[in-house]
């Protein structure tokens, strides 16, 4: 499940909470491309961080187990840093999705929220 972090480039910085942020980066294994997300935890140096980060690794692996497939799809796990000079943090690789979970919410609640006033 470990992935080499030289095979993956980050992009832009897609999504932020209080474990880390999350990029789009493309993951390049057997010559081919593919996009993907990783979820990068903040400076990891305590060991508060690093069960912080296993236990989120745990809950993806429990779900991914429960529901054939999960949530969301883990692809590995690896050590990078977030740019050049900076030290490296844990990282969750996982499958991108077009869209995040807060924006269907947005979007299902607007649609509720025309249907009940009838518009």
């Amino acid at each position: 499940m470990a992935i080499d972090a030289g095979r993956l480039t980050l992009g832009e910085e897609i999504g932020a909470g209080a474990n880390g942020a999350v990029f789009r980066a493309t993951l390049t294994r057997g010559g081919q491309s593919t996009d993907v997300a990783v979820k990068m935890m903040p400076g990891l140096v305590a060991a508060q961080e690093r069960a912080a980060f296993d236990q989120e690794l745990d809950a993806l692996v429990r779900a991914a187990a429960a529901t054939d497939g999960g949530v969301t799809r883990l692809l590995g796990t690896c050590l990078k840093a977030p740019a050049p000079r900076q030290g490296e943090r844990l990282c969750i690789v996982m499958e991108l999705y077009p869209s995040t979970l807060a924006r269907a919410l947005r979007i299902f609640l607007a649609v509720v929220g025309c249907l009940l006033r009838g518009s």
